[in-house]
């Protein structure tokens, strides 16, 4: 089982929601003016589902009225994939943000992309294929279905978005390792391809100060010791990072970072849903972010290579730890 970490999260005046271990955070500020959190609402990308569809009988939702669960997504989509709600795509970052008023925590809980699952309508498959499917909804139900959970809510963005969030943020200092640093630049190659910029190469490994390219690529490498387990570590990495700078913001600058980022996000959460997360968190104060992964060290098995590559799972141990998890 991956070691549980805090992270100190800072909630006065101001909302972080989490959004993905790739994309980072971007704030919602709902701070008491009701048309100004409406017009920050307006900003955002709404995107309809059928939540009774996604649900599954089983799941623990009875269960569970003082815990908020949402779905974060981080979707590699290329020019051409398309789909109506801009979210087809991969799925390479799958996170829960879990809410426990009760108790006053925040959890955070990544599914790993490879993670081999039955994808409802589709058979079996890894799990981030499921968004290229069917989009959110279809990930959702997958997610609920395989794990028996009641997650109806999600927020995601393409991945092709986050070097420009954090070269809003002024870059992240990182310590790049001398295995990282045989791979890092080839992902800046492939960023830049994508998203027709010329970022430099780094020259060295060390601790250094990467721009929004440099610290997605950073996040992207997945072939050192360790392979995608150590690639989600990575997105832990920049995700605190992300949260600290919001953090340390003023009200001033985090609105202006709110209104001019918030169109990247696309999400199916009512603007009373928003307020009503934001309060929740709100009322938990300053508290600690608990992580934890799935499948846990000791519940997975690998098979196939390149290309066809899958992560096979104890189901019933991953489900039942993901449980304890979330709901105790």
């Amino acid at each position: 089982m991956e070691k549980k970490s805090k992270v100190k999260w800072s909630t006065k005046r101001k909302v972080i929601v989490i959004l993905s271990s790739i994309i980072g955070v971007i704030s919602l500020c709902i701070l008491g003016v009701v048309g100004y959190g409406y017009y920050v609402y307006s900003k955002m990308d709404t995107v309809q589902i059928n939540r009774e569809e996604v649900l599954n009988e089983e799941g623990k939702k009875e269960e569970s009225k003082h815990i908020i669960n949402v779905a974060l997504f981080g979707v590699d989509r290329g020019e051409n994939d398309g789909g109506e709600d801009g979210m087809k795509g991969l799925s390479d970052s799958n996170i829960i943000l879990t809410i426990n008023e009760d108790k006053k925590e925040v959890k955070v809980s990544s599914i790993m992309r490879d993670t081999y699952v039955t994808i409802p309508g589709y058979g079996d498959s890894i799990i981030n294929q499921a968004m290229y499917e069917g989009g959110p909804e279809l990930m959702l139900k997958t997610i609920n279905t395989n794990f028996n959970l009641d997650i109806d809510k999600f927020i995601g963005v393409n991945l092709n978005t986050l070097p420009q969030l954090i070269d809003k943020l002024g870059g992240l200092d990182l310590e790049v390792d001398s295995d990282e640093f045989k791979f890092i630049n080839s992902y800046i190659d492939n960023i830049n391809g994508k998203n027709n910029t010329n970022i430099a190469h780094l020259k060295s490994p060390g601790k250094q100060h990467l721009n929004g390219t440099q610290a997605t690529a950073y996040c992207r490498i997945r072939y050192t010791e360790g392979t995608d387990f150590k690639r989600t570590e990575r997105q832990r990495n920049v995700l605190t990072l992300i949260a600290k700078k919001l953090s340390a913001m003023s009200v001033g600058e985090l609105n202006s970072f709110v209104l001019e980022e918030l169109p990247i996000v696309k999400t199916n959460l009512s603007y009373g849903e928003i307020v009503s997360i934001g309060k929740a968190i709100l009322n938990i104060g300053t508290g600690n972010i608990q992580q934890n992964r799935f499948p846990n060290d000791g519940d997975h098995w690998s098979t196939g290579t390149f290309g066809d590559y899958k992560l096979n799972i104890d189901k019933q141990a991953t489900t039942e730890k993901m449980h304890k998890f979330i709901y105790e």
